[in-house]
């Protein structure tokens, strides 16, 4: 997940597909309507460590080539500190965390009232 471009506006629904030179894939949704309110984030990740918690962030680069290291810095164009996804004063892509199965295979739907997929906090580029 990517940010730090000018997004188009008007947008409503993003997609990441997550491939890279690990076996970690998946596709994660988000859906917001028409700018306004909580994003929702919707997804399926697999090839994780079995009954994992791993962290869930929007980075400021979508360059996956040596892992999250290329990606930068967790979106953050406030500065705050990094924190939880109920913490008001938080890195706009602080999102939480993730749990995966016996499998490997980390399913999950959540809001977060942070990002956007407009705007100044938009999570699109």
């Amino acid at each position: 997940m990517t940010s730090g471009l000018s997004p188009p506006s008007g947008v409503d629904r993003a997609i990441v597909a997550l491939s890279g030179p690990s076996n970690v894939t998946g596709t994660v949704y988000f859906s917001q309507t028409l700018g306004r309110g909580p994003v929702t984030v919707r997804g399926e990740i697999k090839g994780l460590d079995p009954n994992a918690l791993r962290g869930f962030h929007v980075h400021q680069s979508g360059d996956l080539s040596n892992g999250c290291v290329a990606a930068n810095a967790h979106f953050n164009p406030y500065n705050k500190p990094h924190g939880a996804s109920t913490d008001k004063d938080r890195h706009v892509g602080d999102l939480g965390n993730i749990r995966s199965n016996a499998d490997g295979i980390a399913s999950f739907t959540f809001n977060d009232a942070q990002i956007s997929l407009n705007g100044p906090l938009s999570i699109i580029g």
